[in-house]
């Protein structure tokens, strides 16, 4: 969870969100609170294309990559997700899961046990956290 909120205030949030992007500035946090926010309601296209958005601007790699958020369950603990790897290079990988696109991770944030045995079809569990270039699966 990213914010306590109640399903009726999801066109309130979102509105005043899409009004923060609109104020001119060099801000790119606005713009990711809204493609986060709008991936947790599960308006998965407005949120890629949020993320697309950020992709554009020229942010430093390390402030890029960082993990911001990771949604989290109604008892603040992070929530898991499950997938299949599809996808598997040297250092990262993708995971197929409920979401309409593939999650990214790196290998190397997994333990070296972990990674050595980490296979394209096994199932996996993640945490699901977001950098500003879109959502990245944790604690693979």
């Amino acid at each position: 969870m990213l914010w306590k909120y109640e399903p009726t205030q999801t066109t309130e949030i979102t509105t005043q969100l899409k009004a923060a992007v609109m104020i001119p500035s060099n801000d790119y946090m606005p713009r990711f609170d809204l493609a986060c926010f709008l991936f947790q309601i599960g308006d998965y296209p407005g949120a890629y294309q949020n993320f697309e958005a950020l992709n554009e601007i020229d942010i430093p790699r390390n402030e890029a990559h960082q993990v911001r958020w990771i949604i989290k369950d109604e008892a603040g603990t992070p929530k898991y997700f499950t997938g299949q790897i599809t996808t598997l290079s040297y250092d990262y990988g993708f995971i197929k899961s409920e979401f309409t696109r593939n999650i990214y991770f790196s290998r190397w944030v997994l333990n070296a046990e972990n990674r050595a045995q980490i296979r394209p079809s096994i199932n996996v569990r993640f945490h699901l956290g977001f950098n500003v270039r879109g959502p990245v699966a944790r604690n693979v």
